[in-house]
């Protein structure tokens, strides 16, 4: 039997307070043997650096590209990734969705909307109080499976603004944060403001031992010596 396939979705491509988290998570899940991949955005506004491209290749976690996922809302790239992240549930499989950040929550509510069966959306919450009650937020939040949230107070207010059953929010509290330590494999240089190269889907190379868990907080060490060629992997089969 197969393991659950999850896309992550992060809609920045800075290095902002959820980035770390996020790819943390990720990075445990493909530890504990299941087959996680994150989707890396396209857009990168003039002069910035695709911070978000460089850390999934030093945690060496597979991406899947095709998708801009811009932090704040515009209509045209909203509907050009809502299609584009329908076509990738359909040709790859995904059991599920994880989201990080509001804008890629709406995209991945969208684009599950016409599909059968739909794959579960969650939701990880990182401030303190949880999303005000717009529009967009009771869209999303309809939809979605479970949300993770930070505090007891976050994880309250889901339950009575959005009407969210108390087991499908989970309070994640300090004490049971797992984080991942160790050296990170740093990946070969990336290609013009740090996209990946084409192709669906870009891996590390499997042969590189696996990072060591922890339970605790603070960052991993950097490590810049040293290279890894990467790898082409297909659609699931």
């Amino acid at each position: 039997m197969s393991q659950p396939r999850i896309l992550h979705l992060f809609a920045n491509y800075k290095w902002t307070g959820p980035a770390d988290p996020a790819i943390r998570a990720a990075a445990r899940l493909r530890q504990l043997g299941l087959d996680v991949v994150f989707a890396q955005g396209s857009f990168v506004h003039r002069g910035g650096d695709h911070r978000i491209s460089e850390e999934l290749w030093h945690w060496r976690l597979p991406v899947v590209s095709g998708l801009e996922l811009r932090k704040h809302f515009h209509l045209p790239s909203l509907l050009r990734d809502v299609a584009a992240l329908r076509g990738l549930i359909e040709r790859d499989r995904y059991d599920l969705l994880h989201c990080h950040q509001p804008a890629d929550h709406l995209i991945a509510t969208l684009a599950c909307r016409r599909l059968s069966p739909r794959p579960p959306i969650v939701r990880t919450l990182y401030e303190p109080e949880a999303p005000r009650r717009g529009l967009r937020e009771r869209l999303a939040f309809a939809r979605t499976a479970a949300v993770i949230a930070p505090t007891r107070l976050a994880a309250e207010a889901m339950r009575r603004r959005f009407g969210m059953p108390a087991e499908c929010v989970l309070e994640l509290r300090a004490g049971r944060r797992a984080a991942i330590s160790g050296r990170r494999r740093p990946a070969r240089a990336l290609g013009a403001r740090g996209q990946a190269p084409p192709g669906r889907y870009h891996r590390t190379d499997p042969a590189a031992p696996p990072v060591r868990a922890v339970v605790g907080r603070g960052s991993p060490r950097r490590q810049r010596t040293g290279r890894r060629p990467l790898r082409a992997a297909g659609p699931r089969q």
